[in-house]
């Protein structure tokens, strides 16, 4: 099955990720405000610290951020910003 990671600012999309969890997959979330993230470690078995650390060996990427924190990230995995 795949590794999945969410990045959320906000709030976490819970239906999607309970979907992909009852279908085997590995999920990790990362969210802005930590406690908002650990908040849901009860359903979700893995919430990272930060982005790098949820998208680190994912298979797919969902994410609901702004563009400068998405240039952050291109940019520590060594690609070109986004315009």
């Amino acid at each position: 099955m795949a590794n999945i990671a969410f990045l959320s600012e906000g709030g976490v999309d819970h239906a999607t990720i309970r979907n992909f969890l009852r279908n085997g997959h590995r999920v990790t979330v990362y969210n802005r405000t930590l406690e908002k993230a650990q908040a849901l470690q009860a359903e979700i078995p893995i919430v990272a610290c930060t982005p790098r650390e949820a998208v680190a060996g994912a298979d797919a990427v969902f994410s609901m951020h702004d563009s400068e924190l998405i240039n952050t990230l291109r940019i520590a995995h060594g690609r070109a910003p986004s315009k």
